[in-house]
């Protein structure tokens, strides 16, 4: 399934939450992605000034499970400061989501899922003849 949310695609498997999980849990637990250990965390990437990689991240999410999942931010920090190493090298910088981005980051989400309907809507109309 692909949901987009403003300028961000979101792709998630049709087959269920993850394809890895299986009854008894995560059958790749133990060499899970970076992607699956930071969870419930989102990390995005800004390009800075001067060449410098600004990566941000978030845990907005809607999973009912996000305060168990949750681990502490130095170890959030340390996931997303190794995924910038290995993506980018020595000039990144990471850094919490801010309250203008979020807010801004929900108001586009809003807004592409407001002309998504819009576009339904104008599809299912009868044009008179």
């Amino acid at each position: 399934m692909i949901d987009r949310e403003g300028p961000v695609y979101v792709i998630s498997p049709r087959v269920g939450p993850c394809p890895n999980w299986q009854r008894d849990g995560c059958a790749v637990y133990d060499d899970r992605p970076r992607e699956c250990r930071l969870f419930p965390f989102t990390l995005f990437v800004r390009k800075g000034g001067e060449g410098v990689v600004s990566l941000g991240y978030h845990c907005d999410t809607r999973c009912p499970m996000k305060g168990r999942l949750a681990m502490p931010k130095a170890e959030v920090v340390r996931l997303v400061a190794e995924f910038g190493q290995d993506a980018f090298g020595d000039r990144t910088e990471v850094r919490a989501e801010r309250l203008f981005e979020r807010l801004r980051r929900r108001a586009v989400a809003l807004a592409y899922r407001a002309a998504g309907v819009l576009r339904v809507l104008r599809g299912r109309r009868t044009r008179p003849t």
